[in-house]
């Protein structure tokens, strides 16, 4: 049996930890401390919810003891220049903004699945940082990575929680950034027009780093609101047509694999592919719409995935038959 003192104590240890970083700087032990931190983390949470003796208090101090880990650790950063300035900036900026709108009640007490997904991330970027400074490393693209989805996370977590412009938020990324209404009647193709004009007329400025950090990024907002924007059309549909997030996706993984297989000549060509395989749903996409082993969110995303994938066999092949006659 664990008493709440000791779950409590497991909380405080971050703080006492992320203290002890700047008093013992060593690479090491700053590496054993970001470990520690987000394995306690996870395991004060859990011990709490199997004893049952969640609690207020409990709560505070993990969320209070999240923040103070995070600024601990990416000022240490700062200072081995191992983070740039605007990063830290804009990241307590969010935590800031985060303590004022719950005093004035204005967002939700409760951290929503995104911002548990920052709070994942920071900790798995922390362990990183960390593993990265004992062994006098530096990956670049990485480190994008984590700056992107982490700010990200936490800017549209931060919309999310204000009570006011959550339904307002759902609908906007839903939309694909109310890109849908383009053309009404083709919701799905207007979407995927207009984020694939954007990546195309982009595309010197993304890195694999950002790309990467985006779609995943729109993934986890997918899965938040898939059912919030669902259960609010009037169909109630399992693919609403108004929702064309899905086809964002789909579109980013094709412009990652357009790149990472050298076939940015045929982007164009991809692009009407991947709209012939997501509107007629032949080879099995039908079915895996309608598949009784998925979730809504799920079958709403993978339809258009498989659609993606089909696209860069058939360019591919394409590509290659083209090139064999040459």
């Amino acid at each position: 049996m664990i008493s709440r003192a000791v779950i409590n104590l497991i909380t405080w240890s971050r703080i006492l930890v992320s203290c002890m970083i700047f008093v013992f700087p060593n690479p090491l032990f700053i590496l054993m401390a970001a470990i520690w931190c987000g394995v306690s983390d996870f395991l004060d949470g859990y011990l709490a919810r199997r004893e049952k003796l969640v609690s207020v208090f409990g709560a505070k101090l993990d969320q209070f003891a999240d923040k103070f880990a995070s600024f601990a650790f990416l000022f240490c950063f700062y200072l081995s220049d191992f983070i740039d300035f605007y990063f830290l900036l804009f990241f307590v900026l969010r935590e800031v903004l985060v303590v004022l709108f719950r005093l004035m009640n204005l967002a939700d007490e409760e951290s929503n699945f995104l911002g548990k997904s920052k709070t994942f991330f920071t900790y798995l970027f922390l362990v990183f940082g960390s593993w990265c400074m004992y062994y006098n490393l530096s990956f670049d693209l990485v480190r994008v990575f984590f700056y992107v989805l982490i700010l990200g996370l936490g800017a549209v977590s931060l919309l999310f929680s204000v009570k006011k412009i959550k339904h307002q938020v759902v609908w906007f990324f839903g939309t694909g950034f109310l890109s849908s209404f383009i053309l009404k009647k083709m919701p799905g193709t207007s979407t995927s027009l207009v984020v694939f004009t954007v990546l195309f007329f982009c595309s010197s400025f993304l890195n694999y780093g950002i790309l990467i950090s985006v779609f995943t990024l729109f993934v986890l907002i997918h899965y938040t609101f898939f059912d919030l924007f669902s259960a609010r059309t009037d169909q109630g549909d399992v693919d609403p047509p108004q929702y064309t997030l899905d086809e964002t996706l789909a579109i980013f993984l094709l412009f990652i694999s357009f790149r990472f297989f050298q076939l940015e000549h045929v982007v164009v060509l991809g692009f009407v592919f991947f709209r012939f395989y997501d509107i007629l749903k032949p080879l099995g996409i039908q079915r895996i719409e309608q598949s009784n082993f998925l979730s809504a969110a799920s079958q709403n995303l993978f339809d258009d995935l498989a659609a993606a994938v089909y696209t860069l066999m058939s360019v591919g092949l394409l590509s290659f038959l083209v090139d064999m006659n040459v």
